[in-house]
């Protein structure tokens, strides 16, 4: 079985947050409309999670370059799943938000294992 390493997982992953978070950031209602949120208010904080996002698609893509940084992406998944599923639970948001929490969830988890195989690998070899 061909494995991703872990620079082309980080780089999809960032990919990933920095594409939503310009969607957000330029369509914020529509976006949230379309995921089944009812938003009258403002755009002001729906925009700001799409900055929120792209600050962490760059963060998530400065660990290609510097592994110390690959836990703070698994760490902000893990949170990010936590988040989500006790929001959707509370009822507080659409039940799509279960599906995103996967998505999370399963980006966070392609993270651990690449970062975790990469590092066993070089134990390996040496």
């Amino acid at each position: 079985m061909t494995r991703l390493p872990l620079n082309w997982v980080l780089a999809l992953v960032a990919l990933h947050s920095v594409v939503l978070g310009v969607a957000m950031l330029g369509w914020p209602l529509e976006i949230l409309e379309a995921f089944g949120w009812e938003f009258t208010e403002t755009r002001f904080y729906p925009a700001q999670s799409g900055l929120f996002l792209i600050i962490l698609g760059i963060v998530y893509a400065m660990a290609i370059r510097q592994r110390a940084y690959v836990p703070i992406v698994v760490f902000s998944k893990v949170f990010a799943v936590a988040f989500l599923v006790s929001e959707a639970w509370r009822g507080s948001c659409p039940p799509i938000v279960f599906l995103t929490a996967a998505i999370d969830g399963f980006m966070g988890a392609l993270v651990a294992i690449a970062w975790w195989r990469e590092r066993t690998s070089h134990r390996e070899v040496a």
